[in-house]
């Protein structure tokens, strides 16, 4: 194929700035600065952590966030979160991922297996996964939080860890100008590490995490899913509760 010069990633400051669709207590697609401090902003991408002022949900463990706009349509994004040959690419030190159980197209329960430097032990995780999806704007949340399951007991050597809180957002904005990316993290690593090593580790994530997102999503030998775009190709919002409670 004909290489395709890369454009150059919007600032996160050019996209609109209000409430989403599928936002709520836990999930918030545009900062409150009152609950976050920017640590740093750079490369277009922009990292925030939760703010030391007595009111953090996860009492010691700091939360990280961060934003960017990606110069690609959100099929494209969510192709590359959706393929697990592509993990390694952008998860940091991951050592092994599969689903534990397959619930619905759009929530399970997957496992994960973190490389951590000696003298630590590894550190595995089971969480639940939810995916909400609109078409108009193509909008698309990926909720994950810890849950345990029987399918997938503690193993001997590895740290079971807890997901205490994570997401990504995305929203597509109009006229071609890419799509706002949005992910939150709270995670306790749990076991012997220190927490103020793990909050240091940690301040990297947000920074780290969507650099290699937008380099993969820009990656034009990469084609988009087809089933990820079926999703965006029915007029309504799929994996999101009705009001009596049931799924569409």
């Amino acid at each position: 194929a004909t290489p395709v010069e890369t454009p150059s990633p919007a600032k996160t400051d050019a996209a609109p700035r209000a409430k989403s669709v599928f936002d709520n207590d836990e999930v918030k697609f545009e900062i409150n600065e009152d609950d976050w401090k920017k640590i740093s902003d750079q490369e277009g991408i922009q990292a925030y952590q939760r703010r030391d002022d007595g009111k953090n949900p996860y009492g010691d463990i700091v939360a990280f966030r961060g934003e960017t706009v990606i110069p690609a349509k959100l099929v494209k994004i969510a192709t590359i979160l959706n393929t697990p040959g592509l993990q390694k690419e952008w998860v940091d030190a991951l050592e092994d991922a599969h689903i534990v159980e397959q619930i619905s197209k759009f929530e399970s329960i997957n496992y994960n297996k973190t490389d951590v430097p000696w003298p630590f032990q590894d550190r595995d995780f089971v969480y639940r996964v939810n995916v909400q999806v609109q078409t108009d704007p193509p909008v698309m949340l990926i909720k994950m939080k810890s849950e345990p399951n029987a399918k997938e007991p503690e193993h001997d050597g590895v740290v079971r860890g807890a997901i205490l809180n994570s997401y990504f957002y995305m929203k597509e904005l109009p006229e071609s100008q890419g799509t706002k990316m949005v992910i939150e993290a709270a995670v306790d690593p749990k076991g012997a590490i220190p927490l103020w090593l793990v909050n240091a580790s940690q301040k990297r994530w947000p920074h780290n995490t969507l650099l290699k997102l937008r380099k993969l999503a820009t990656d034009d030998s990469i084609p988009v899913s087809k089933d990820v775009e079926e999703f965006f190709m029915k007029k309504q919002v799929q994996g999101a509760p009705k009001k009596g409670g049931k799924k569409k």
